[in-house]
């Protein structure tokens, strides 16, 4: 069954400290890689993501508390969907994201994390009960469904080809 597949992410979500919210608080003017991540951040909880969204998350004394309930919480289709933006992007790696904070890159492992684990979670939940047990594939599958049709599909693309669909305003 998908029980210790989910034990495990949630057990994942666990990587956060203090520090590292007074840290990015701290920042006046952050890296680009320091916003994509409060951004994530703020589309995790159905807000609109922005720097300042973020700041004001930051400041208030309970976010660490509120992060860390954050796996009790169940997302809707339409934020993990908002969330996969963030998920597919090779810069939004915690590898990547320590190089412009450390304590950025903390948040980003427990924001991938917290994807993993719900994705997960509603795999589980569709499933049948007492029969699915997922595969690697199926795993790696449920952390970004849609993603590799969407990369694949964008792979034949061109500029003029862009260029050529009508502008919606």
């Amino acid at each position: 069954l998908a029980e210790p597949s989910l034990r495990e992410a949630r057990q994942a979500l666990d990587c956060l400290c203090k520090s590292d919210v007074v840290e990015l608080k701290a920042l006046a003017k952050p890296p680009e890689l320091v916003k994509m991540v409060m951004n994530a951040v703020c589309v995790s909880f159905g807000l609109d993501p922005s720097w300042e969204m973020g700041k004001t998350l930051l400041g208030d004394p309970c976010f660490l508390q509120i992060l860390t309930r954050a796996g009790d919480m169940n997302m809707s289709q339409s934020v993990l969907r908002k969330l996969e933006r963030y998920i597919a992007d090779d810069t939004f790696r915690p590898e990547e994201v320590k190089k412009a904070s450390m304590a950025a890159s903390s948040i980003c492992t427990f924001i991938c994390n917290l994807y993993k684990y719900n994705t997960l979670k509603v795999a589980a939940e569709q499933a049948e009960p007492g029969i699915w047990k997922p595969t690697k594939e199926e795993l790696v599958a449920a952390q970004r469904p849609g993603l590799h049709e969407a990369v694949e599909a964008a792979k034949g693309l061109q500029v003029h080809d862009l260029q050529e669909l009508p502008h919606i305003p």
